[in-house]
């Protein structure tokens, strides 16, 4: 396995693990009334089935780094490009709920 391959590994795990706090903290904020889902494709799950929600947070995360996996030999840069952006993203997000978390 190439250093390339345990990062991308490496990266699809961080994503789920952002994403698995990104599902708790929404959950739990949409429970306690204190937040609403930004995320205009979410907001129509909540509406339909809330737990759906974690289970779409917790597929997507996966479903993205088995695809990257595939894709690694074509489009190396492109793929460690593209997990980079998504892990910041949602280490923003994560930071945002823990802000809003720790001023309850």
């Amino acid at each position: 396995m190439t250093v390339y391959e345990k990062r991308i590994i490496l990266a699809s795990c961080i994503l789920f693990i952002l994403n698995a706090f990104d599902g708790l903290m929404t959950f739990w904020g949409l429970r306690l009334q204190v937040i609403e889902e930004a995320n205009p494709l979410m907001q129509g799950l909540i509406s339909t089935n809330p737990r759906s929600v974690m289970g779409a947070k917790l597929f997507l995360p996966v479903f993205a780094g088995v695809m990257c996996w595939f894709a690694r030999e074509r489009s190396l840069r492109l793929v460690k490009y593209l997990l980079s952006f998504v892990v910041v993203i949602y280490l923003l997000t994560d930071l945002m709920h823990l802000f809003w978390w720790l001023n309850l």
